[in-house]
């Protein structure tokens, strides 16, 4: 299906265990890339997230300051809402900065628009996504859109 930047995105970084560390609100522009899974191309594992990975996510208050964002990469495949390894850039505001190798999970306010990212949770790579995990059940949903 592919999941797509909503028209006003928020960042919400997260600690390892899933608590909310701060949020970042009022991006009105948004690009995400993304390409196929590099990690085990065929397993069906929830763990991994979906068979296509967000590789970045631009996040800005203008088109200006989003433009000014370099992505790792161009390409685009249609991805899941649950991703590893991504690149998180934003400036919004005053707030500027970017996040490498993270773990994200994208989610829509609107449960019509499913595919419709409009707040991004962000998690450092040392997260532990499995069962354990409190995010588990939504990435494990997210992997599946």
């Amino acid at each position: 299906m592919g999941i797509w930047p909503g028209s006003n995105v928020t960042l919400k970084f997260s600690d390892e265990n899933g608590n909310e560390i701060r949020r970042i609100s009022g991006g009105r522009f948004a690009q995400f890339f993304s390409s196929r899974r590099p990690i085990k191309p065929r397993s069906a594992d929830p763990v991994l997230g979906s068979e296509d990975w967000l590789t970045d996510i631009l996040v800005a208050d203008t088109q200006e300051k989003l433009e000014a964002m370099t992505p790792t990469q161009s390409m685009f495949a249609l991805t899941s809402a649950s991703s590893r390894m991504v690149t998180v850039q934003w400036h919004i505001g005053d707030q500027r900065g970017r996040q490498e190798r993270c773990l994200t999970m994208c989610s829509s306010l609107d449960p019509s628009t499913p595919t419709v990212a409009d707040e991004v949770t962000v998690l450092p790579e040392t997260t532990n996504m499995d069962v354990n995990h409190p995010g588990f059940a939504q990435w494990v949903q997210g992997a599946s859109r």
